[in-house]
């Protein structure tokens, strides 16, 4: 999750720069031994979700890893003597999931983001990442389950504005609603 609602993560190349500097498919095999699947939206099996060959170049380029491409846009946003960042991570789960904190700090860490790794007891993660109530600008991560194969909507990276949705990175955008309500429809 990323809280949109204020600097730095307001700016779309820094959130872009945070998804090239995270190898995705080395913490599949480092922590989960090569028995998971990196996604970058929806994991697979739920209806909408896409492999990422099949996301459109332009798009699918900022899901890869590219650490050089995201030191250039953090550059880009301003950023070229690094930033810091606080993540946000549930400590009451074991061990991989712990531990993705960690790689994703690495991975921020070689593009010049310094990460403070925040862990959360439950109350405080429901209290503050979960009822979206945190920080603008700080990062989290959270466990995958939270929505079922047939209602992915219930994903959190989803905008508010389709109503009652979670919505923890604060995104907005009309138009956006607009495309995947007519998707699902």
């Amino acid at each position: 999750y990323l809280n949109t609602k204020g600097p730095p993560l307001n700016d779309v190349r820094v959130r872009r720069a945070i998804s090239m500097a995270i190898d995705k498919e080395a913490m599949v095999k480092t922590l989960y031994n090569g028995k998971a699947t990196a996604f970058p939206f929806l994991p697979p099996g739920v209806r909408y979700a896409m492999a990422l060959e099949d996301y459109p170049p332009d798009v699918r380029r900022f899901l890869e890893y590219r650490p050089e491409e995201a030191k250039r846009l953090l550059a880009e946003a301003g950023y070229s003597s690094g930033l810091d960042l606080v993540l946000n991570v549930p400590g009451y789960y074991l061990a991989p999931t712990s531990m993705v904190g960690e790689v994703i700090a690495e991975g921020l860490h070689n593009i010049g983001i310094r990460v403070k790794l925040n862990m959360l007891d439950r109350g405080r993660w429901t209290g503050t990442i979960s009822a979206n109530n945190w920080t603008p600008g700080e990062l989290g991560i959270g466990p995958r389950n939270a929505f079922s194969a047939e209602d992915p909507l219930g994903f959190p990276g989803f905008s508010s504005t389709l109503g009652g949705r979670i919505n923890r990175s604060n995104i907005n955008v009309l138009e956006y609603d607009r495309l995947v309500s007519k998707f699902m429809a």
